[in-house]
């Protein structure tokens, strides 16, 4: 019931009748939920609930085709990937430098700043505890990740070893270890004092305002809210400069991961130290992101072919 109000009541899925939905409906409410921050792994579960209870209908001879076959994979195939795309180095400092006038003084700038400046999963920066932070030497020894699933019948949070185990120490630049300097001296005490535990986890960099872990869902829609004020805000201030606006696109934390491992390709990172940094068990994971040139990279690299002689 609370799925169906929070969910499927808000979208255009919700005052259809079961006879008048159509293949292009369920995409189209797939994609909304895309956009409004869930992930596609949520809407993977989701549509597991879905299918069959159009097949009933189906059975029960109230429609003749299900609307939910093969939705899921041309919706993985058009949509998911196609938004994937890291930020590029201007639409990461617009959005920055909006996110910084706008939310210097919440968790939000400083849960970008460290996504774009670790390239941390989101489970692992969920997870993120002062215990791992060295603001001394300027690292964070990763350790573990926090994720949110079923233990023993109930919906918890729950630690475990990082993906593929990939314990490893993640270096710290300037601008993210003065930012991450201030933030302990304003949040450690009631870090330490707070009731939230998961296992033997406490200490955590950041919480809800509800005094929990943020979910994969929650932290995904501040970050849809995020993306609409700053495109609202950049259309206006585009048309006052007369240029084009910058906007960016749902930014998920796999893309701010994804954005982060292309900068530090694009600053000529070694690949084997970035997959370290990165925690990718392959090396071609890594190679992909290195190798993939964008337009940008291409155009940056001019200025040495005009000083070829010819």
């Amino acid at each position: 019931y609370s799925i169906f109000n929070t969910i499927i009541e808000p979208s255009s899925l919700g005052n259809m009748k079961v006879r008048e939905v159509n293949y292009s409906d369920v995409l189209k409410f797939y994609s909304e939920m895309f956009q409004r921050g869930y992930s596609f792994n949520y809407i993977k579960s989701f549509h597991k609930i879905l299918q069959p209870a159009f097949q009933l209908a189906v059975d029960d001879n109230m429609i003749r085709v299900n609307p939910c076959y093969d939705v899921l994979q041309q919706f993985s195939s058009k949509i998911v990937k196609s938004v994937r795309e890291p930020l590029t180095k201007e639409q990461q400092s617009r959005l920055m430098r909006f996110v910084k006038e706008n939310y210097e003084n919440s968790q939000n700038y400083v849960i970008l700043a460290t996504f774009l400046g670790t390239g941390l999963r989101i489970g692992e920066l969920i997870g993120l505890t002062w215990d791992e932070v060295d603001l001394e030497n300027g690292v964070i020894n990763l350790k573990h990740q926090v994720v949110y699933g079923v233990v023993n019948g109930k919906s918890v949070f729950y630690s475990k070893k990082p993906k593929y185990n990939s314990v490893r120490q993640i270096p710290l630049q300037a601008n993210l270890l003065r930012i991450l300097k201030q933030y302990y001296e304003e949040t450690w005490e009631l870090s330490e004092n707070s009731d939230i535990l998961v296992g033997n986890l406490k200490g955590f960099l950041f919480w809800s305002s509800k005094g929990s872990l943020f979910s994969h869902q929650v932290l995904r829609q501040h970050f849809y809210r995020i993306k609409n004020a700053y495109n609202k805000q950049e259309r206006q201030v585009a048309k006052e400069e007369e240029r084009f606006p910058v906007l960016v696109q749902n930014f998920t934390p796999h893309v701010l991961r994804h954005t982060y491992c292309t900068r530090m390709a694009e600053a000529g990172m070694n690949v084997k130290v970035l997959q370290f940094i990165m925690g990718h068990k392959d090396v071609t994971v890594t190679m992909d992101i290195y190798n993939h040139i964008t337009k940008e990279r291409i155009m940056s690299q001019l200025p040495k072919i005009e000083q070829l002689e010819l």
